[in-house]
């Protein structure tokens, strides 16, 4: 599936490459480009971005969210449209491998455990479900996913 985008001076539509994408620091700019290519690419498609990472500086708006905000470690983005069997596709966005690199398990950390369990719960519940740390690997899993059958059954 080759995605199009128009070149800037109204020239022909190139291919979207993975150099489109800006360069990402943090968890938040990661997220950012993946639901930036969501928007563009894939407008059709229902999903939720859980907004606990973002950074606000209004106190007013950080109680606001906080105070809608679901239950810790909930997954950064989910996609819900059943494709071929699965329920949908959930993302945890990260800045770099959750995963030591000794043995390949989930680091010692009490967040990445909880996130971690949520995602075990959406994969029982039949969602595909993963760790992301860069946009490239998040974008390739969106595209594979979407590319699987659609199942109208449930």
């Amino acid at each position: 599936m080759k995605l199009k985008i128009r070149a800037k001076a109204g020239g022909k539509p190139r291919p979207f490459t993975i150099s489109d994408l800006k360069p990402q620091k943090t968890e938040e700019q990661i997220q950012n480009g993946v639901c930036s290519f969501l928007r563009r690419f894939h407008r059709n498609v229902f999903y939720h971005v859980d907004l606990a990472g973002i950074r606000v500086n209004s106190p007013y708006q950080r109680k606001i969210i906080h105070d809608q905000q679901g239950p810790a470690g909930f997954p950064d983005i989910v996609i819900y449209e059943r494709r071929g069997g699965f329920n949908g596709l959930v993302l945890e966005m990260k800045r770099e491998s959750p995963y030591r690199k000794r043995d390949g398990q989930l680091k010692d950390d009490p967040h990445l455990r909880d996130q971690e369990r949520w995602l075990q719960q959406f994969r029982e519940s039949g969602y595909v479900t993963g760790f992301f740390w860069a946009p490239e690997s998040a974008i390739k899993a969106i595209n594979e996913y979407l590319q699987l059958p659609f199942d109208c059954e449930g």
